[in-house]
């Protein structure tokens, strides 16, 4: 029985032992990439693209049993835990110009830490904030941004964690770029604002807690206001994005970009995609045709806009210009028919569709997930073209779907290191509106998959497969019926003109079809974000 109990002890010993050690070198670890690529409170994002040492932090960040450790190092270690994540998250997107700019960077994204699924606000706000009471915190996590106290370049250790939030504290409230003295008037950090009852435990207002600090009192009657929160991203100058000729800096990697991708306020994106669909081919209700060419052309423009602080909601304007030929022959030459941009019986050109658009992020602690939705009204006279009248004349071709259409996106993301995993369904409702109109809803699911080889280019393939179901109210025998199907695929090209213009290349084959055509596009597309 003693040597059941004295392997025990043993055991126990050597367990909390080697916890110990591992701890112990996460520390050291991480003490030497912050004096390697920290410096000034700055971080050099651009040196750490491929940084191995960051990488192996990260994963080791869940490795700890936290209810081992003692609190000085449960304390020092979630402190260097979220400035790590923090310098990781903009390394994974870099270059950005501000953490702002990262879809759910604070209160979307959840990591491992200590044997949870938290995000960074979690962190802070619902364990270290309550579990610590030390308004000394908000001057050691640092948020990646300019206006954040400036990060040290070294770790936090538990046997001198006390000493740094000391020091740490003392030096951002005589920083005079943090606590802003002219003349009479004082502008404090919006941190003094955003978590006044923090301060409020140690001291009798915020002003009194600055002072327990500050070599040069301010007087106890002073006034003071809040700047600005400058939110741009605390990156080393050798390391800040690249600077256009108009003095802004590029606002997000458009590597990473996609349909699903937020603005914050103030941001906008305009994208022009053009399309081309070609068949020579088509099955309709089992039987094969071919021995012509249609080609349908279309220039769809998008402008997006911005419109919440937490870049949560964005809203937009859809315009889609047209244009089809049809030839009795399948030469592939005779694509050229849709670029002739007249209206008869074989040809046609015009604006398609108009629309409204709403891009939203539905649930604030999963910003992987968007939801897009667009109004689309056409705008031309008989777009689903018309027969001539009894003197031949006034023949018209097709030209788009004369519906009322109604078009939601729902969007998930997945980012790795150097590749990124879309998925996006679609509920595509076409609305007849006029007697005699079928209504139909056709459902896409789509899957892209990105490869990142180098900083500027992005290789991806895309399969998807869409299914059609008709509702005609005056079919009484027919009513809801699957009127067609198809798969396709394709690999796509982007490459990044300047930090803000992305032109993309696609072509896609449809592999199969029922009641559909058996084609394939060509596809251009250009993306301006500001």
């Amino acid at each position: 029985m003693m040597k059941k109990i004295h392997l025990l002890v043993i055991t126990l010993w050597m367990s909390l032992a080697f916890s110990a050690q591992n701890i112990d070198a996460f520390f050291d670890q991480a003490n030497n990439f912050f004096i390697q690529n920290v410096k000034d409170g700055k971080v050099d994002y651009a040196g750490i693209k491929e940084n191995e040492t960051l990488t192996k932090l990260i994963n080791n960040i869940s490795s700890f049993e936290f209810s081992d450790l003692e609190e000085n190092q449960q304390k020092a270690y979630l402190i260097n835990t979220y400035n790590l994540l923090v310098i990781n998250k903009i390394r994974e997107n870099w270059p950005v110009t501000s953490p702002m700019d990262i879809p759910g960077f604070f209160d979307g994204v959840k990591h491992d830490i200590a044997g949870k699924k938290w995000t960074l606000n979690h962190l802070e706000n619902e364990f270290m904030r309550p579990t610590y009471k030390d308004p000394r915190l908000h001057f050691v996590l640092v948020c990646g941004a300019k206006d954040c106290p400036p990060i040290i370049n070294e770790a936090y250790y538990p046997m001198t964690l006390e000493i740094q939030l000391e020091e740490q504290t003392k030096k951002a409230l005589n920083n005079p770029n943090f606590i802003k003295i002219e003349g009479e008037t004082v502008q404090i950090s919006e941190i003094f604002k955003w978590y006044t009852n923090d301060f409020k435990l140690k001291a009798k207002n915020v002003l009194e807690y600055i002072n327990s600090y500050r070599v040069n009192k301010l007087d106890s009657k002073t006034k003071y206001g809040y700047y600005s929160y400058d939110w741009s991203v605390n990156a080393q100058a050798s390391a800040q994005p690249v600077i256009t000729t108009l003095g802004d800096p590029v606002a997000f990697n458009l590597q990473t970009y996609n349909a699903g991708s937020l603005l914050r306020k103030g941001k906008f994106d305009i994208s022009l995609f053009n399309a081309m669909y070609t068949q020579s081919k088509s099955e309709w209700m089992g039987t094969t045709y071919d021995g012509f060419r249609e080609t349908f052309y279309s220039s769809l423009v998008q402008f997006t806009y911005g419109t919440s602080k937490n870049a949560r909601i964005n809203l937009g304007l859809d315009l889609k210009f047209g244009s089809s030929g049809r030839s009795s022959t399948d030469n592939f030459s005779k694509i050229s028919r849709a670029f002739e941009f007249t209206n008869d019986d074989s040809t046609r050109v015009g604006l398609s569709y108009v629309g409204p658009r709403i891009k939203l992020q539905p649930f604030k602690n999963e910003a992987n997930f968007t939801v897009q939705s667009s109004l689309l009204l056409p705008t031309s006279t008989a777009p689903e073209g018309r027969s001539a009248d009894e003197n031949g004349n006034g023949a018209l071709y097709f030209l788009e779907w004369d519906r009322i259409q109604s078009w939601t996106q729902f969007f998930y993301v997945k980012s790795f290191r150097n590749s990124q995993l879309f998925l996006e369904a679609d509920i595509w409702y076409r609305i007849g509106y006029k007697e005699n109109q079928a209504s139909a809803v056709d459902i896409p699911l789509t899957v892209i998959y990105s490869l990142f080889p180098t900083p500027k280019t992005t290789i991806y393939g895309i399969a998807s497969h869409v299914t059609r179901n008709q509702y005609n109210p005056h079919n009484y025998n027919d009513g809801i019926t699957t009127a067609a199907n198809y798969s396709a695929a394709g690999l796509g090209f982007k490459y990044q003109l300047s930090p803000k213009l992305n032109l993309e290349l696609l072509y896609t084959n449809f592999l199969r079809g029922t009641n559909s055509g058996l084609g394939n596009t060509f596809n251009i597309g250009l993306r301006y974000v500001h």
